[in-house]
């Protein structure tokens, strides 16, 4: 009886691992899209290490939007959907994204300069989208250090994908 209420358990186990990994294997992790450019100073000069990161960029208002875009509320972000590091001809890739609009941000190694791309940038299924300029970063008056402006970061619209 212990052996036949073991092996019951055993085969409940095995079904149940082959299970989970059908529906994980059916599960899309990741797309293949992806984002690049390049992160430049005020003075247009490469900055190497700077930190670049994506986020899904809101719903148009007239259209729903899903708990990703939605981001948690008024001030909040969602999370990032994926970040890479610049190299030191400023470059950046960033790779695995499933298809829609992402916002793109970049920020110094010591987070003193900070910028973003002004436009939301389309990304497709299996493409690579390069964008048209540069991001711009620059120094940033601190979060309610009363400096007024604090500048947006430079760059441009976003290019077509390949």
């Amino acid at each position: 009886m212990r052996k036949l209420a073991s092996f019951s358990i055993l085969a409940i186990a095995a079904a149940l691992l082959v299970g989970s990994a059908a529906v994980m294997a059916a599960d899309p992790v990741a797309g293949t899209g992806s984002i690049s450019g390049t992160v430049v100073d005020k003075d247009g000069k490469a900055v190497a290490k700077a930190t670049v990161t994506c986020y899904l960029a809101p719903a148009p208002k007239a259209a729903a939007v899903s708990p990703l875009q939605a981001g948690g509320g008024p001030g909040t972000r969602p999370a990032a959907a994926a970040t890479a590091t610049t190299d030191d001809k400023g470059a950046f890739k960033l790779d695995k994204l499933a298809a829609g609009s992402y916002r793109v941000m970049a920020a110094s190694e010591d987070k003193t300069m900070r910028g973003r791309n002004p436009d939301a940038v389309d990304v497709k299924d299996g493409a690579e989208t390069k964008l048209d300029k540069p991001i711009t970063i620059q120094v940033r008056a601190p979060r309610g250090g009363g400096g007024g402006g604090g500048g947006g970061g430079g760059g441009a619209p976003a290019g077509g994908g390949n």
